[in-house]
């Protein structure tokens, strides 16, 4: 009985004191609760409505917005309704960029809580399936993506990478975001963020491809990103240089490597790196990469050809080297789905000096069938013509 009225004068207290919102059943704060009100209503944990900042106390104002309105959090016990308005508040923050926030969300759990933090941290996502990592290395926030990444202890290193690894709903990685909007202090921090005995899983990281077949390398390929192309590529040592080969020849869903990338967007530096990521002694190799073809069959040299890009055309040329003729001749000849050749593309966009490289790169064997036939199909073309007279060439007598 005794205890019965107890709780019907709290009931009466917490009407008295507080004021109640029928619609949304929230508490306006007009007073300050004490300590031993607070433990004895077993409030836990508290939200403010007016910013939406997850308190850890009844006790004070709002840390963020400092006004004195929160409402209580419902089923405080129930870790899940804790995690849900956490992790949307601190989304929130990092899509926002945030970087004060973002802090004081973090900072909503002690030491001895990190654990449950880290839990937080890991199964974190938005209707993207997104994390505060994703949104905060895509909006560029530095700061905040330390805050994050400081987050995991030395002893937590194992959560930390599984945190690195997740994929949003376009299987885009952080390292993915980051390298769109070409923020290398991000792509640093990321690629750092692995310890060294976790090396093998920073390569399985950075050969990530999102849903379209894309790694980072692509995108920064692509974009012309020039230090975050240097970083990737850095990631593989000496002894792991299959592992880098592998990386670069890597395709996206159009079957485009990442020399189709670079190239048609006249990358003419990223070009070079790429094909300086081979060795002499995997000649080979570098030869099988700069012949491959995507889904239209366009060779990197088809692209260059067709984009005017001169000095591309040359460094592609360039690769066979004088003891590679007969592969150098297939590679000029190779043609597209609507056969066209390089030569072809180049001439029918008016690119003469991109004309003259492809018929010079043939040699000075003027005889050579390969070489006349590549004349003869595009005789038409005024670029080709020009050629012809310049060199005086008779091509009835070369075709015998």
């Amino acid at each position: 009985m005794v205890a019965m009225m107890k709780w019907i004068l709290v009931a009466i207290f917490i009407f008295a004191t507080f004021g109640t919102h029928k619609k949304t059943g929230f508490f306006c704060c007009k007073f300050s609760l004490n300590k031993k009100q607070v433990e004895g209503l077993g409030i836990s944990k508290w939200t403010c409505w007016n910013c939406n900042f997850l308190n850890k106390h009844a006790l004070q104002n709002c840390d963020m917005c400092k006004q004195p309105k929160f409402i209580q959090v419902e089923n405080t016990s129930d870790d899940m309704a804790i995690n849900k308005i956490w992790t949307e508040r601190l989304t929130n923050a990092a899509w926002k960029g945030d970087e004060k926030r973002i802090q004081l969300l973090l900072n909503a759990f002690s030491k001895e809580e990190n654990k449950t933090l880290i839990e937080f941290l890991i199964n974190e996502n938005d209707i993207y399936l997104a994390t505060a990592l994703h949104w905060t290395s895509l909006k560029g926030s530095e700061k905040s993506v330390q805050l994050l990444l400081n987050a995991f202890g030395e002893e937590e290193n194992d959560k930390l990478t599984e945190y690195l690894m997740k994929e949003n709903d376009n299987k885009n990685t952080a390292l993915h975001q980051a390298t769109l909007k070409g923020n290398t202090k991000i792509v640093k921090l990321l690629l750092n963020a692995f310890s060294e005995e976790k090396n093998d899983k920073l390569i399985e990281y950075v050969m990530k491809e999102n849903d379209q077949k894309y790694t980072a390398l692509h995108i920064a390929s692509r974009d012309g990103y020039e230090e975050i192309v240097t970083l990737l590529l850095n990631v593989f040592s000496e002894e792991e240089k299959g592992k880098l080969i592998e990386y670069v020849m890597k395709e996206n869903e159009n079957k485009c490597t990442t020399l189709h990338v670079a190239t048609v967007h006249g990358r003419e530096k990223i070009v070079t790196l790429l094909l300086n990521a081979f060795s002499e002694e995997e000649k080979n190799k570098l030869i099988e990469y700069v012949m491959k073809e995507n889904q239209d069959k366009y060779t990197a040299l088809h692209l260059a050809s067709f984009k005017g890009h001169k000095k591309i055309v040359t460094l592609l040329v360039n690769v066979f080297g004088k003891n590679k003729n007969k592969q150098l001749i297939e590679y000029l000849m190779k043609e597209t789905e609507h056969k066209n050749t390089a030569l072809h593309l180049a001439s029918h966009n008016g690119y003469e000096e991109v004309v003259a490289l492809l018929l010079n790169a043939f040699g000075n064997d003027k005889n050579n069938p390969q070489f006349i036939k590549y004349l003869i199909k595009e005789k038409a073309n005024k670029h080709i013509q020009r050629y012809i007279l310049r060199h005086k060439l008779d091509l009835k007598k070369l075709s015998k």
